[in-house]
Order: C-alpha cells, then structure tokens, then sequence
C-alpha cells in the first residue's frame, strides 16, 4: 500500500478519520457495500480493509496476460500464480472473504461517486453471483484449507 493508504486503513480502524481521498475513498466503499450488499459495515472486519486481494487480483491478470501474449513462460507463470494463490489463503479465509476484501480494494484505488453506481452495482451483483449462483466458478474452485506458503524463494519473479 502506498502512505496515505496506510494512513487511511490506520485512521479508519482506529475510528478516527483524515482527510484524504483515499481515506474517503475507503469510506465510501465500505459504507456503499453496507448499503448494496448483505455484509453491514459491521460485517467488514478488520481483514477486509486495505488492497492485497485487488492486487493479487490485478497481478494475476497480469500474468495471464503475459502468458497468453507468450512474454512469459508458462512455468513462472504457475510458480507465480501459486504463490499469490497461497498469499490469498494465508490472508483470507474463504472466497467470500478474499471478493469482499477485493471490492473495497478496487474502492480504494478507484472511486465510488455519483457517477458510477450502476457500475458499482454490478460489481456488487458480481461479488454475489460467484458465491451464491447455482453456476458460480467459485463452486469448483480450490477450497480455503491450505494456507501454507509455498518454498519457491523469497520473491516470485517473471522471467
């Protein structure tokens, strides 16, 4: 996280608040998920609060990407994406936890105004959707149990 989104999750789970945008920005997404979604803000627990799972997400779209392009190889791709996926585990506890703490990341880095609630809304919607939906990917995804980091060196890098 950059300092003032430090700053912002330290003011916000102290009570207190600052004047930031990216104080208000978490401020809002917490309290436009309260509001849209089942979760109420007591509901958001400490876990949920900052930009990991945005940025394991955004990091893994990165990779597909570069895999697909053929910029990187297939095998530290994998080796990457299996350390992000323990990083998620060892984080959060279920896919539940690890889409809500993603959503108030993409509120962090991104803005929740008057402009853009319908998109908003269907963010929302697609948080809801791949927890509760008959077809949900979530269904068949690996479970939460293991949350053991993987041995591949300190920092996965691409090659």
């Amino acid at each position: 996280m950059t300092r003032p989104e430090k700053a912002a999750v330290a003011a916000w789970l102290s009570s207190s608040q600052a004047d930031s945008r990216e104080y208000r920005a978490l401020r809002n997404t917490c309290v436009f998920l309260s509001s849209h979604m089942s979760p109420s803000v007591a509901r958001i627990r400490n876990i949920h609060i900052g930009v990991l799972a945005w940025n394991i997400q955004q990091l893994a779209y990165m990779l597909r990407l570069s895999l697909t392009a053929g910029y990187a190889p297939r095998t530290a791709v994998e080796e990457t994406l299996t350390f992000l996926a323990a990083r998620a585990r060892s984080r959060y506890a279920s896919w539940r936890d690890y889409s809500l703490a993603g959503l108030i990341g993409l509120g962090m880095r991104g803005s929740v105004d008057t402009f853009d609630r319908t998109e908003w809304l269907f963010f929302a919607r697609t948080h809801a959707v791949l927890l509760h939906e008959l077809h949900s990917p979530t269904r068949n995804a690996s479970s939460w149990l293991d949350v053991s980091e993987p041995e591949i060196g300190a920092t996965p890098v691409l090659v």
